[in-house]
């Protein structure tokens, strides 16, 4: 339930900080689009 969710906001901050420290392996193609988002809101 809740993992369906947090791939429903791949974009959000919150959610992709937890996505990475629930699935580190999936973290390497996420943090791509974690840290251009990031670097866009700043």
């Amino acid at each position: 339930m809740i993992f369906s969710k947090l791939h429903d906001y791949p974009e959000a901050p919150p959610f992709a900080g937890v996505k990475e420290r629930m699935f580190p392996s999936m973290a390497i193609n996420h943090s791509a689009l974690a840290s251009s988002f990031l670097a866009a809101r700043e």
